[in-house]
């Protein structure tokens, strides 16, 4: 079931006087708002399994109550803006100051014919990268969909970090001259199942995998930044690598491979590199092997 209904378009409907004397204001809104509660309540009893999208011109309904009843899997309907400079600025921002109230949502743009623009689709299709994904492509770019098809088969063993824990790793702002970036980490518990007794398991046990999203806007003048990460195991050695790499996570490190603990990452921080303008980039950092805390 999908519901798109902008929020302010009936406001017409709920403040006109042949409707509402103006001793009661606000109640046609208080019954339509708790009749729509109903009505999806009601679906939901009906058909217990039923997926239900929540859109109002994208994100005009995400709120407390919404949330728990639908998920946004069209969050805007905002799209990169044309002309000279493309910026997929204010979708990083939607992205960061989103995440830590609606993990499970969904991207609202298009990946374009890609082509002398391709750099730009990078940029953007890391911006959008959401727990699900309802972007559409142009096929018709054969070497443009054959690169984009290389980031989506990508993204498929990313995707389950991104309902997991989130830290924003910059402040919020959509500051054309900046950096923003921000990290997702999941705490795989079943790793450390090997144990004989029945105590729970605590935090500090199993492993942690972690992704790292930073973003430089075409405004920016700085080529690195260095993040201080969050959430890791400070004993614990990670690999750093680059999202679009095909090492497995259980794979031992060769003499090139970067290894950081994470008290390093999370004392001293990650330098991260991104030379475009504007620019993205997307690390995994993944546990060498699983260490258990006695």
């Amino acid at each position: 079931y999908r519901q798109d209904r902008n929020g302010a378009a009936p406001m017409g409907y709920w403040t006109a006087a042949e409707y509402e004397p103006m001793d009661r204001r606000g109640m046609s809104e208080l019954l339509h708002i708790g009749g729509m509660y109903r009505l999806l309540d009601g679906l939901k009893a009906k058909h217990p399994t039923l997926s239900m999208d929540n859109c109002a011109s994208g994100g005009r309904r995400i709120d407390i109550e919404m949330a728990r009843r639908m998920v946004p899997l069209h969050r805007t309907d905002w799209q990169p803006q044309g002309g000279a400079v493309q910026t997929s600025t204010p979708a990083q921002g939607i992205m960061l100051g989103l995440s830590p109230w609606v993990p499970l949502q969904g991207p609202s743009y298009s990946s374009g014919t890609g082509g002398a623009n391709n750099k730009h689709n990078l940029t953007l299709f890391l911006s959008e990268l959401s727990s699900t994904d309802t972007t559409t492509f142009d096929t018709r770019n054969t070497i443009a969909w054959t690169e984009q098809l290389t980031w989506l088969n990508a993204a498929q063993r990313i995707r389950p970090l991104l309902i997991q824990d989130f830290y924003p790793l910059t402040g919020w702002s959509i500051d054309e001259s900046g950096w923003l970036a921000y990290q997702w980490c999941r705490w795989d518990s079943q790793l450390g199942s090997d144990r004989t007794d029945d105590k729970p398991l605590r935090r500090e046990e199993g492993t942690v995998s972690c992704a790292v999203q930073a973003f430089r806007r075409w405004g920016s003048h700085t080529v690195s930044n260095t993040l201080r990460l969050y959430g890791l195991h400070a004993s614990t050695k990670y690999i750093i690598s680059d999202w679009l790499e095909s090492r497995p996570q259980e794979e031992q490190a060769d003499s090139d491979t970067v290894i950081r603990t994470g008290a390093s990452l999370m004392e001293h921080g990650l330098e991260v590199l991104i030379e475009g303008q504007p620019g993205a980039t997307m690390l995994l950092i993944t546990a060498v092997h699983v260490e258990v805390r006695q």
